[in-house]
């Protein structure tokens, strides 16, 4: 049985709809496509300086959580699941400082 043929529309060229957003969504779905293209437009025509440095930095932020896992772990008393989880934590303190120290580092940035 044939399926029939599906058109999509291009979200650019749709006329924009008024929509009473949820508390949820904060755009409707078109809008949030091209921010998003714009976002992606914008992080690709970065100067190579700029990438190359904020990647570095990126590289260090989370050497740093790694460095302060370690220091966390060397020793812990706490046992294996409690370490672990607080190993985690310290972690991941890298990972928070590129997304706010350096939010073009990061790609879920929008």
């Amino acid at each position: 049985m044939a399926r029939p043929a599906t058109s999509y529309a291009d979200p650019r060229s749709t006329p924009a709809v008024a929509v009473s957003p949820s508390p949820q969504d904060a755009y409707p779905p078109a809008q949030i496509a091209r921010l998003v293209e714009e976002v992606g437009v914008k992080k690709a025509t970065m100067p190579a300086v700029q990438t190359l440095a904020l990647g570095v930095l990126a590289g260090a932020f989370i050497a740093f959580g790694a460095m302060y896992f370690t220091l966390v772990m060397t020793g812990s008393p706490l046992g294996f699941g409690p370490s672990l989880m607080l190993g985690g934590l310290a972690f991941s303190l890298g990972l928070v400082l590129v997304v706010l120290a350096a939010p073009s580092c990061s790609p879920a940035t929008t």
